[in-house]
């Protein structure tokens, strides 16, 4: 049996009827969680089974290559964010745009509320604030070549203008890309860089720095939530064919 654990209130910021956890039945509860959640205790399911309904909101993201320059490493990609209903705070095209921008990429257009057309360069990208985590703004970028059929560019680095080290510029680069050459004294380094580590570089640091949604996915209306306060203990036993016919999921509405 599961215990299906259920916000009676909105004292922690979330919605009534949320599903805050699921627990094996039996589980001893605080005096605050006593205090704000309700039970729904399924009687003819195990835990294992349940645990998809504690899910947390999560934004998936899906690239297609709409065309692509091999000559300039350059594509216009197609980025679809799913789970994106305005009406429950999911994230939306408009809210990427900057974070486009800050690839080094150029917004083509928006569809709201969830795809997003632009164009990037992998060089541009390789340039970019965002790629490094920091501020390129003081640092010269020249790509010295790039190989169109094994996807590696070939970039030096002037790091002249900036007051750190060579050994601590040696070692932040090298956490990015492969140095194959560094002139300490003139403040240069080569690096090469494969077209792929921008892909994923780009993937992980959208999924980071979007706007986070910070509320659970699936919920019970507030008819259950009525049902629950008005139960002794505030614990109400349904079977688990029940709770699926009670919950609500936030990707509906």
């Amino acid at each position: 049996m599961s215990d299906f654990l259920v916000l009676l209130n909105s004292n922690s910021g979330h919605v009534a009827g949320t599903v805050a956890e699921i627990r094996a039945t039996g589980a001893a509860m605080t005096p605050k969680e006593m205090e704000n959640y309700g039970i729904i205790r399924t009687i003819d399911s195990f835990i294992k089974d349940d645990v998809q309904y504690s899910k947390i909101w999560q934004p998936e993201i899906d690239f297609e290559i709409v065309n692509q320059v091999l000559s300039l490493d350059g594509f216009r990609l197609k980025l679809t964010v799913t789970n994106a209903s305005s009406n429950s705070g999911g994230i939306n095209a408009t809210k990427i745009e900057s974070f486009v921008t800050d690839w080094g990429g150029s917004v083509v257009s928006i569809t709201p509320p969830n795809e997003i057309v632009f164009d990037i360069s992998i060089f541009n990208a390789l340039k970019s604030k965002n790629f490094w985590d920091v501020s390129t703004e003081n640092v010269i970028f020249t790509e010295t070549n790039y190989d169109q059929g094994t996807g590696i560019h070939t970039i030096e680095l002037d790091y002249d203008a900036l007051g750190n080290s060579p050994s601590y510029i040696e070692n932040f680069i090298a956490e990015k890309v492969t140095i194959i050459g560094h002139d300490g004294s003139n403040r240069f380094i080569t690096f090469e860089a494969h077209r792929s580590i921008i892909k994923a570089e780009f993937e992980r640091d959208i999924l980071k720095k979007l706007p986070k949604i910070h509320s659970k996915r699936f919920y019970f209306g507030s008819g259950v939530v009525s049902a629950i306060l008005a139960a002794p203990n505030h614990i109400l036993d349904s079977t688990i064919s029940q709770v699926v016919s009670f919950i609500k999921d936030k990707k509906d509405d």
